[in-house]
């Protein structure tokens, strides 16, 4: 029997209450996701424990909020106190899987767009939280969902061809529709062959997300990228893993460069010349002349210098993969929706923190904000189309 003609009105509530306790289990495992995953850790081994003893948690010890409660926010091993962020983050996803469902019931969608809403409502949190603790992305949190979403065109198109309103295009498939329109003239219709068509806008979206902001970020990083600076008079400078030591003054590669992809390019002479060498290095490590060095291998290197310039990217990869995998699930006008948003509710974070703080802020991470606009779209769709038609 076709989901449509299943009536669920009855079971909304239960449906309601069984979304947010899932929401609350899937949680759990995002605070494992969002934990171990910057860290380099594997999201199986060890089982959970905890992070102080090291005590394994049992299993009536993992009961998504329930379990804190019980145990007073206290290990029962070591009795020290745990954090309040797991419930909260169990909380919050239990919360968002519910409304996800209510939206998904009020716009009278498939249960076929369900794990597609779940899967990226939970991705999207997870990636949130890690780039704004961590200022990175994991490949893990993208990539997967990428994989995902192809796997849903294909096992559930109707539950994304559902999506796309052709009566209206503007609401949210102008692209898909013009891109169909054109093989339509080419002869090939996919009207037909809903497999095909889903497939198209998932990989479409996938492709535009990609290419948008990482045109964006290219453009960003020509333009403000590179910051220069050049002396009359040679000056000593120490490179150490931890930092920068220059005018005898000690500044961390945290102060110095904003994340680990950025690099500070010096030229000067080293101790055993007297020609320019290009010398670029940050937390990672060093590379004189092309040539790389570890912080192991050399502790240390003096340099008299006579430039230096520091080189960053505005826009990371992760939020390329990011928006890609948004993409992926929502359809390219959904990426021009979302990058637009995302940077507007960037700009109306920023400039009353800049307020407030009275001092400049360098950079931001642009994943949460990129994760609110995809959330926006999924629970209400094109909100500039609704607002304006």
């Amino acid at each position: 029997m076709p989901t449509e003609t299943i009536d669920i009105s009855s079971a909304f509530w239960l449906f309601s209450a069984f979304s947010f306790i899932l929401g609350c289990c899937i949680g759990s495992f995002m605070n494992v996701v969002v934990w171990r995953l910057p860290r380099g850790e594997s999201l199986v081994h060890p089982p959970s424990h905890c992070p102080k003893c090291g005590h394994t948690i049992k299993p009536w010890e993992n009961i998504p909020i329930i379990s804190w409660l019980c145990l007073k926010a206290r290990c029962s091993s070591c009795h020290l106190p745990i954090s309040i962020k797991y419930p909260i983050g169990e909380a919050a996803t239990g919360i968002l899987f519910a409304f996800l469902w209510m939206r998904i019931f009020q716009r009278g969608l498939p249960l076929e767009c369900i794990p597609g809403f779940f899967f990226l409502g939970g991705a999207l949190l997870a990636a949130a939280l890690i780039d704004a603790e961590h200022r990175f992305i994991p490949d893990e949190v993208t990539y997967s969902g990428l994989v995902f979403a192809l796997a849903m065109a294909m096992i559930l198109p109707m539950g994304r061809l559902v999506l796309l309103p052709t009566p209206n295009p503007h609401a949210g498939a102008l692209i898909f529709t013009g891109v169909r329109a054109m093989l339509l003239n080419w002869h090939c219709d996919l009207a037909p062959h809903p497999l095909l068509a889903a497939l198209l806008d998932c990989l479409l979206g996938a492709a535009m997300g990609y290419a948008l902001l990482a045109l964006f970020a290219w453009s960003a990083r020509r333009i403000f990228g590179n910051v220069s600076k050049s002396f009359c008079k040679p000056v000593n400078a120490t490179l150490t893993k931890e930092g920068i030591r220059l005018h005898n003054t000690f500044r961390s590669w945290e102060e110095t460069l904003d994340a680990d992809s950025d690099v500070l390019i010096l030229h000067g002479t080293l101790p055993s010349s007297k020609a320019i060498a290009k010398i670029t290095a940050n937390a990672k490590g060093l590379s004189i002349d092309g040539q790389p060095h570890d912080w192991k291998a050399t502790p240390k290197q003096e340099v008299k210098v006579v430039r230096l310039a520091t080189t960053r990217d505005v826009i990371g990869c992760g939020d390329v993969k990011l928006l890609a995998m948004i993409g992926a699930f929502l359809g390219a006008d959904a990426t021009i929706y979302v990058l637009l948003t995302g940077s507007l509710l960037g700009l109306l974070y920023a400039v009353p923190s800049m307020l407030i703080r009275r001092k400049f802020i360098p950079s931001l991470p642009f994943g949460p904000f990129l994760a609110v606009a995809a959330l926006l779209w999924m629970l209400f769709g094109n909100l500039a189309y609704l607002v304006l038609s």
